[in-house]
C-alpha cells in the first residue's frame, strides 16, 4: 500500500504507507517457560537500557564486537516504533515485562536488511532468538525484504549455531575477527519441519512444567482452615509435593505457620505454577 508525496519536479513519487500496527506473540520456551515478543516503542527506551545494562561484559562485547558505545543512544534506538525500514522486536518477561532479549532489522539496500539479536544471560539457550528471527523474517519478507545479513563476532558459538540450525540456508564466511552471515527470508521445506518440530517440544516442556512444577504459588491463601485457598494450601503442605509452597496473601505475613507474601512479584524463588484461589471478581487481578 502506497501514498503519494510530491517530487522533486512538482510531480509525484510513491512512499509506503505507515506499517500496520504489529501484533505481539507468546511463545513457549524449551525449559516450559514463556514470554511474549513484541514491537518496541518509545515508553520502552527505560526497561531496554536496563537490558543492556544487564548485560555481561562478554554479552556485550558479542553484541556490539567489543564497542558498546552511548547505551543511552542505543536503547532510544531500540525503542524506535517499526516502520517498512527499521523493526525492532523486544522479549518481554514476568509480570513486570522485563527485556530480556532484542532483535531488529535495518534495512540496507532495495531487498536487503542487517539483523542483530541480544539476549538476557540468563535467558540464553532457550530459543529466544531462533524465534525472533522468524519473525522477523516475516516481517522482512512482507517489506520486500528477500536477504538478511549479519556479522557475528567469531567466538560467539551460540549465535552461529542459531543461524546454522535456524532452518533458513544460511552462508557463512568468515573475515577479520567476525563472521559475515548471509540467509534468504523465506524458510525451505526442511527449516520449516524444524520450526514445527522446536513448537512441539516447547508445548510439551509447558505441559511439563504444569503438571510437575518445582514450586507453586498459591493466590489468596487463608490463616483459616475451611476456606478454599485455606483447604488448598494445607493440601499442598501436606501432600508429597517437594518443592516450596508460597502463600500469597497481602493482608497476613504469615498463612499457617509458612511466610506468606503480597503478590507473586514478591516471592524470593521462582513460581513454576500459581493457584488462584479468589473471588471470581477478583480473578482477573490476581491473574495480572
Amino acid at each position: 500500500m502506497t501514498r503519494r508525496r510530491a517530487g522533486p519536479a512538482g510531480g509525484h513519487s510513491e512512499e509506503p504507507a505507515p506499517r500496520p500496527a504489529l501484533e505481539a506473540t507468546d511463545i513457549v520456551l524449551r525449559d516450559g517457560s514463556s514470554v511474549r515478543i513484541r514491537p518496541a516503542a518509545a515508553a520502552d527506551a527505560p526497561a531496554i537500557l536496563a537490558f543492556l545494562r544487564d548485560l555481561s561484559p562478554d554479552g556485550l562485547w558479542m553484541r556490539f564486537a567489543g564497542y558498546s558505545g552511548d547505551l543511552e543512544g542505543t536503547a532510544r534506538a531500540w525503542a524506535r516504533s517499526p516502520d517498512h525500514d527499521t523493526v525492532s522486536l523486544l522479549a518481554v518477561a514476568g509480570l513486570e515485562d522485563r527485556v530480556v532479549a532484542q532483535a531488529s532489522y535495518q534495512r540496507t539496500g532495495p531487498e536487503m536488511a542487517e539483523v542483530a539479536f541480544a539476549v538476557a544471560d540468563d535467558h540464553q539457550g532457550q530459543g529466544i532468538a531462533t524465534q525472533l528471527l522468524e519473525r522477523l523474517a516475516g516481517l522482512a519478507r512482507d517489506d520486500g525484504i528477500t536477504i538478511f545479513e549479519a556479522q557475528v563476532v567469531a567466538h560467539n558459538h551460540s549465535m552461529l549455531v542459531v543461524f546454522r540450525e535456524s532452518g533458513f540456508p544460511a552462508t557463512l564466511s568468515a573475515e577479520a575477527g567476525v563472521v559475515r552471515v548471509t540467509m534468504p527470508t523465506s524458510l525451505t521445506e526442511e527449516g520449516r519441519a524444524r520450526f514445527e518440530r522446536r513448537a512441539d517440544i516447547a508445548a510439551a516442556a509447558a505441559v511439563r512444567q504444569l503438571l510437575h512444577p518445582g514450586s507453586v504459588a498459591v493466590v489468596g491463601a487463608s490463616r483459616r482452615r475451611g476456606t478454599i485457598g485455606g483447604e488448598i494450601f494445607r493440601a499442598l503442605l501436606d501432600g508429597d509435593f517437594q518443592g516450596p509452597v508460597y502463600p500469597i496473601n497481602p493482608a497476613a505475613t504469615v498463612v499457617q505457620s509458612v511466610t506468606a507474601y503480597p503478590s507473586v512479584e514478591d516471592v524470593p524463588g521462582p513460581v513454576d505454577l500459581a493457584v488462584i484461589a479468589v473471588p471470581a471478581a477478583a480473578v482477573a487481578e490476581a491473574a495480572g
